[in-house]
């Protein structure tokens, strides 16, 4: 069995040595601040009683905007409707005033051709008296 010499620092005559330092020589503190950073932020953010508050928070929050999104949908809704009805009241207006002009149009077609009708009518009759006239004239 062999046995192994023990090693470390005032073993056998060796004098103590300190850890190795940073090189450099280099400070410590900014590493220990960053990590006091780090936990404070770890702390903040994971503390079960804020983040239960920053929950409210934003539950509250996404329901305001919830009851505007829902009230500006309700309000276009509205708006659409009553465009809606002021234009089918525009449509029946103009097809009431279209029935009316087509209704005046058959009318005034009617009048005209019962003047024309008449008018044809008279000259028919001018002609014919023209023709007797003609017939008379040289050997009658």
């Amino acid at each position: 069995m062999s046995a192994v010499p023990p090693t470390g620092p005032g073993v056998q005559g060796r004098p103590v040595v300190p850890p190795p330092r940073p090189a450099g020589g280099r400070s410590t503190l900014p590493i220990l601040l960053g990590l006091g950073a780090a936990l404070g932020a770890g702390y903040y953010l994971l503390n079960p009683g804020r983040a239960e508050h920053d929950a409210k928070v934003i539950k509250r929050e996404t329901q305001n905007y919830g009851d505007k999104f829902d009230n500006a949908v309700d309000n276009a809704v509205d708006k659409a409707k009553a465009y809606g009805k002021d234009a089918k009241d525009d449509i029946a207006s103009a097809l009431s005033d279209a029935k009316r002009k087509a209704e005046n149009f058959g009318d005034d077609v009617k009048r005209e051709a019962s003047k024309l009708g008449h008018d044809a009518q008279k000259a028919g009759e001018d002609l014919k008296a023209e023709a007797k006239k003609e017939k008379r004239g040289w050997f009658s």
